[in-house]
């Protein structure tokens, strides 16, 4: 019987961690909707650093505004910048692809055609134009060396 308490009351515990988080009300100010932002980012399962650079919240916090000072002062700071040092490395355009930089992601590990770990990279992918989905190259850009390195085909 004791034990049957004790399981009731782990689950009337934890039954608020099953509930989704509340959403801050903000009484005035995007101050306050800044920081709800900055929570979503936290709180979210993502590996594409383009949403940090989307959110108006990381220019106010400390660790997200030195990434994005960071990324500004790189040899490629900008997706554009990514896409030609892409279509630089290929060689080739062809009217029946689309390139678009997809992702801003972070090594992982040391790379040598890319960088150290905690380098970022632009992915870049080529698409098929008819379909705009199937993709046709994978291309990596590194922001600290310039290198790219083509992943597929």
């Amino acid at each position: 019987m004791k034990s049957l308490a004790v399981i009731i009351s782990v689950l009337a515990l934890c039954s608020g961690c099953t509930r989704t988080p509340r959403v801050l009300q903000s009484s005035g100010g995007p101050a306050a909707d800044a920081h709800s932002d900055l929570e979503a980012i936290h709180r979210a399962d993502w590996i594409d650093w383009r949403k940090v650079l989307e959110s108006p919240a990381a220019a106010h916090d400390l660790y997200y505004s030195g990434f994005v000072e960071r990324l500004k002062h790189s040899q490629v700071p900008t997706e554009l910048e990514a896409g030609r040092q892409a279509i630089s490395v290929s060689g080739t355009i062809d009217a029946r692809t689309d390139w678009r930089v997809s992702a801003l992601l972070r090594l992982a590990r040391p790379d040598k055609d890319l960088g150290q770990a905690g380098d970022f990279v632009w992915e870049v992918r080529v698409l098929h134009a008819a379909t705009n989905e199937d993709v046709a190259g994978l291309i990596w850009v590194s922001t600290t060396t310039r290198k790219a390195k083509v992943l597929y085909p």
